[in-house]
C-alpha cells in the first residue's frame, strides 16, 4: 500500500508496481521507485496513518476537527487490537495471553534471519499436530537449534492454547 491506493474497505487498489511477501524480510520494498523505503512492509501501519491524516483534513470542513482527533488518536490502539487477534489467528491461539508479542517478535526475528517463506511459516505450524512435541515446520529452518529454542517452551501449550482439551 502506498498513499494512492487506501481503500476504507480495507481492499487493495492497485495496478503495480507491487509484489508478494514471499521470503520474510521487514523492511520488503516492492515499489522500484520507493528507494527510501517509505512504503516498506515494516512501514505499512504509518503509511495508513499517514493516510488517514490526510482524510481527516480533507474533511476538517465538515467533521469537528476535536472529532476528527479522537479517530485519529484511536488507530494505533485498533491496529494493535486486530493485528494482535489476527498474529493469534495464524498460531491458531484462541486466547491473548501476555507473551504473545514477545512470541511473534521472536519468530519473526528467526523468519527473517532464516527469510522464511511468510504465509508458509504459518501454514506449516497449522499443521503440528494438537499435542507433539515437535512442528513439520522444525525442517523449513536451517538453524533448527533456534526454531527449538523458540518453539520448545511453547510445544508444551500449543494444544491448549489451541483449544484442545
Amino acid at each position: 500500500m502506498n498513499t494512492d491506493n487506501m481503500s476504507l474497505l480495507g481492499l487493495t487498489l492497485d495496478y503495480g508496481p507491487f509484489g508478494f511477501l514471499d521470503d520474510y524480510e521487514p523492511g520488503f520494498i516492492c515499489n522500484h521507485s520507493d528507494h527510501q523505503g517509505r512504503y516498506s512492509f515494516d512501514n505499512q501501519p504509518a503509511v495508513a496513518l499517514w493516510n488517514l491524516q490526510r482524510l481527516a483534513q480533507t474533511l476538517s470542513p465538515f467533521v469537528a476537527v476535536d472529532a476528527l482527533n479522537e479517530a485519529l488518536d484511536s488507530y494505533q490502539q485498533v491496529l494493535l487490537t486486530h493485528y494482535g487477534q489476527r498474529m493469534r489467528q495464524k498460531l491458531g491461539f484462541m486466547t491473548e495471553q501476555k507473551e504473545d508479542n514477545a512470541l511473534l517478535n521472536e519468530l519473526f526475528s528467526l523468519m527473517a534471519r532464516e527469510r522464511s517463506d511468510y504465509t508458509r511459516t504459518f501454514r506449516m505450524l497449522s499443521l503440528t499436530e494438537q499435542h507433539s512435541a515437535a512442528s513439520p515446520l522444525r525442517d523449513e529452518f536451517i538453524d533448527r537449534a533456534a526454531f527449538d529454542d523458540w518453539f520448545g517452551p511453547l510445544s508444551g501449550t500449543f494444544a491448549t492454547r489451541r483449544g484442545y482439551r
